[in-house]
């Protein structure tokens, strides 16, 4: 088994998911997010690969937990927050 499946705390707070969520009016911007468990991993890497209408039926892939909305990260590219590594 994977040793990191084994401790999932340890990888998951370096993790940020982006996807594009809905701001205003027919606009658009980016949310950066961290998994707190896998299952909130797995939702995450669905919602940034949710291309509207061709992975899925919907224009958005809402959240189970919050009930927002999130597609492709890559629809929201321009207001995505620099990378900085350490």
């Amino acid at each position: 088994r994977n040793p990191l499946l084994q401790q999932p705390e340890q990888f998951l707070p370096r993790i940020n998911v982006v996807t594009t969520v809905p701001n205003g009016w027919r606009g658009l911007t980016a949310a950066v997010r961290v998994p707190e468990t896998l299952q909130d991993l797995k939702e995450m890497l669905v919602q940034t690969s949710w291309i509207p209408l061709a992975v899925g039926s919907r224009l958005w892939h809402q959240d189970s937990k919050s009930g927002n909305y999130h597609m492709d990260g890559a629809f929201s590219r321009p207001h995505h927050p620099s990378c900085h590594s350490k």
